[in-house]
């Protein structure tokens, strides 16, 4: 069953499972086929089972058959070792019993390649009550993202201002170094809150969807599953992986709701941001007052 519900049968593929819609998109997803450095290292490398996942009586023949070709040591050529290893991911997905529940919600986001899947779940049961530390980390990290996409700079993790959010006027481009940059506007984190929205859902009643709100107005970004898994990607170092354009249209209707809410702000002073060596944004502020010019 554990590959079958994958639409093959290890090394063979299903004819039938292909004409499978629902079988196609899993296979997109190729569940099972990345790295698990913890899990891995337990199951290839290791000889004491103590901290290993564990399977039914049942199972234990085939998965030791399976851990075996997995880790090379059964020299047949008929499973190789990616195959037993992809299979092996697999069975513990289906059947498989962790030492902790944080094993097993890293084991379960690395193998559908879906980061955030496990927690946007169980926010699903848990209502609006997102804790005050996750709260604060999730809207750390989206700004980042924002902050990334509103100035067309790649900024290192955890690093700059935190507490600050500008708009420039720039190029939309990773590729060209854009040191300083026309401030549209500015925010600040405390502008904004992230909230669990209750929705209507046909399939299972109420399910909550999260969103990041502006306090003052009524501007809000709907931050649906990929978005989230690209935001945590990227907190955790992953430049290759881009935004979908249709992600990329809602940011930047987004960001001319904030905009538009900001046109009453507008002074004659004029603000320039500055990217420093530390990947530091430092701001200046431009002012013409008596025809001369007051830099601040």
């Amino acid at each position: 069953f554990f590959n079958r519900f994958f639409g093959d049968c290890g090394d063979v593929s299903d004819p039938a499972a292909d004409q499978l819609p629902a079988i196609r998109e899993i296979r997109n997803l190729e569940p099972g086929c990345r790295p698990q450095p913890k899990t891995d290292r337990l199951l290839w490398m290791k000889d004491t089972e103590s901290e290993l996942p564990v399977v039914g009586d049942l199972l234990k023949p085939v998965y030791n058959h399976l851990r075996s070709a997995g880790a090379g040591r059964l020299g047949t050529d008929t499973l190789t070792r990616q195959s037993a290893r992809i299979q092996t991911r697999r069975l513990l997905y289906c059947y498989g019993q962790f030492d902790s529940q944080e094993t097993e919600r890293d084991f379960i986001s690395t193998f559908l390649n879906s980061p955030m899947l496990v927690d946007l779940a169980d926010w699903q049961h848990k209502g609006s009550a997102l804790s005050l530390v996750t709260r604060k980390k999730l809207k750390r990290s989206i700004l980042h993202v924002l902050q990334e996409h509103f100035t067309g700079v790649r900024l290192p993790e955890n690093t700059g201002d935190q507490e600050t959010l500008y708009i420039t006027l720039n190029r939309h481009s990773y590729d060209v170094r854009q040191s300083a940059q026309i401030v549209l506007a500015k925010f600040l984190a405390d502008d904004f809150d992230l909230i669990l929205e209750p929705c209507d859902s046909v399939i299972s009643g109420d399910r909550y969807q999260l969103k990041l709100r502006e306090k003052q107005n009524a501007n809000a970004l709907t931050l649906d599953l990929p978005f989230l898994d690209y935001v945590t990607n990227r907190h955790h170092g992953e430049i290759a992986q881009q935004l979908q354009s249709f992600y990329v249209d809602r940011l930047e209707r987004f960001k001319v709701g904030l905009l538009a809410d900001r046109q009453s702000d507008q002074t004659e002073n004029m603000m320039v941001v500055r990217l420093q060596l530390n990947h530091t944004f430092k701001s200046q502020i431009f002012s013409i007052h008596e025809n001369i010019m007051e830099v601040i």
